[in-house]
C-alpha cells in the first residue's frame, strides 16, 4: 500500500499545523484501497502530531471510514481516534503504517 497525503490539524498542544504524510518504504502495509478521500478525526491524546501512526481503513461507495493510533512500541502516549467521509475510488481495507512531517 503506497500513501501520499496532506493533512491539517489542531491540536490542544500544538494548535493549527499542516502536515504530510508518506508510508515509508520499510514499514509494513496490507490490503487495496485505490482512489481519493476527503476525511475529518477526531482523536485523543497528547504530545506532537509528528511522527508514525498506524491506520485501519475501509472504503465502499461514496464513504471511508477507519481508526488510527500512534505505535504501540512508540516513546510517548501520542494519539488514537477514527476517521470518516467521502472516497471516490474502488470499495477496500487496507492497513498502514504512516509518517507525518510538519510543514509549518
Amino acid at each position: 500500500m503506497w500513501n501520499v497525503s496532506l493533512n491539517i490539524e489542531i491540536t490542544e498542544f500544538n494548535g493549527l499545523n499542516v502536515y504530510t504524510y508518506h508510508t515509508p518504504c520499510d514499514q509494513q502495509s496490507d490490503g487495496l484501497d485505490v482512489g481519493f478521500s476527503f476525511t475529518f478525526n477526531i482523536a485523543q491524546g497528547e504530545g506532537d502530531w509528528q511522527g508514525l501512526f498506524d491506520s485501519n481503513n475501509g472504503s465502499y461507495g461514496l464513504y471511508t471510514g477507519g481508526f488510527f493510533h500512534s505505535p504501540l512500541d512508540s516513546k510517548y502516549l501520542g494519539y488514537f481516534g477514527i476517521q470518516g467521509g467521502f472516497a471516490f475510488g474502488t470499495p477496500g481495507l487496507s492497513y498502514t503504517r504512516t509518517m507525518y512531517k510538519k510543514i509549518f
